[in-house]
């Protein structure tokens, strides 16, 4: 009896091992398979922020083409230190009451470009707007407004949750996030009670630098289409060129030409002068008739000349007189031809 008791308490402990062992094995089992889900999970975030951060680094373009150092510092961004390694952030709040007529701001500090921004917020009370505004590091502009929300209940799927995402890129980091809960009601009583969780995901280094070559190639691309351009201006302005020297050179011929000709005039006026002078001293009645004050000349009225035969009678041209007739008497007109009567019988012939 005794042995068989000892028997079943080694039964008894062996079966509990098996079945410590087996827990041991199926937590296991669970945590490999949770680490697995984990690294999926981050896998395919990863591969998103780098797919996304590659979409932004490509369309990226610098602000000043003309500044080098400028655009050099837009390109390689925030200094990254020797142990940097991305990380996550959360910034969390529970009942948060924002009163009638004012606004809750929450800072988040986002310190490398290419970093996504989580949040879910929750409403408890009244309907609310939401902004999100990015205030940059000094020596760039003061503030960039990154959303704009209208009133809460028009943009959440749920009647009092919204879930959203947004990407801070170069051209807004670093920077300080304000996520701005505005109350828009007038009354005391109406206040809004929200809740809610920002998580901040830093990019690991390898994408950082990955973002650097992306905007260095958009900045290499910018500034060959930027030289195009430069070059078809050029092009244009070089012919724009040519015309106006072709028009230029027109217009000094067409001057030299006409002072010539004004050189001549002005000869011609002096030599005419001269000859007037001899005149003058030689026969002024001749230069007076002839030449006028100032050295003009006058038009004179040449009567017309008057056909042979005729005389002027009270300023009519009339017919002279044949001789035997008096200048008064009017010519008479010259006698009429006889016909020649045909006969009737000749002219049937």
């Amino acid at each position: 009896q005794l042995s068989e008791q000892l028997r079943l308490q080694e039964e008894r402990a062996r079966l509990e091992e098996e079945r410590i062992n087996f827990e041991k094995e199926q937590k296991q089992r669970i945590e490999e398979e949770q680490r697995r889900q984990q690294e999926l999970a981050r896998q395919e975030q990863y591969k998103a922020v780098a797919d996304t951060l590659a979409q932004a680094d490509g369309a990226f373009r610098p602000s000043n083409l003309e500044n080098m150092d400028s655009m050099l510092r837009e390109i390689t961004g925030p200094s990254i230190p020797a142990d940097y390694q991305g990380k996550e952030s959360y910034y969390t709040g529970r009942n948060v009451i924002v009163y009638a007529g004012r606004t809750e701001s929450v800072p988040i500090r986002v310190p490398m470009p290419g970093t996504f921004v989580e949040f879910t917020i929750d409403k408890k009370a009244y309907d609310f707007g939401l902004e999100i505004v990015a205030f940059l590091d000094s020596g760039r502009s003061s503030s960039v407004e990154l959303k704009k929300y209208a009133p809460f209940s028009q943009h959440s799927n749920k009647q009092d949750q919204y879930q959203d995402k947004i990407l801070v890129g170069a051209n807004s980091a670093p920077c300080m996030l304000q996520f701005r809960f505005v109350n828009p009601h007038r009354t005391l009583l109406e206040k809004v009670v929200v809740s809610y969780r920002v998580k901040v995901t830093s990019p690991p280094k390898p994408l950082l630098l990955e973002g650097r070559r992306n905007r260095a190639r958009s900045c290499s691309r910018a500034l060959d289409e930027d030289l195009s351009n430069n070059k078809d201006s050029l092009a244009k302005t070089r012919g724009q060129k040519e015309y106006l020297e072709e028009e230029i050179a027109k217009l000094k011929r067409s001057i030299s030409k006409n002072t010539k000709l004004v050189s001549t005039i002005r000869d011609e006026e002096r030599r005419w002068s001269a000859v007037l002078d001899k005149l003058k001293q030689s026969k002024p009645e001749v230069v007076a008739a002839a030449a006028p004050s100032n050295s003009t000349t006058t038009m004179t009225t040449v009567p017309p000349r008057r056909k042979k035969n005729t005389v002027m009678v009270k300023g009519k041209t009339r017919a002279a007189a044949t001789p035997g007739q008096s200048p008064g008497q009017r010519r008479p007109p010259p006698p009429k031809k006889a016909r020649r009567r045909i006969p009737k019988d000749d002219k049937e012939d």
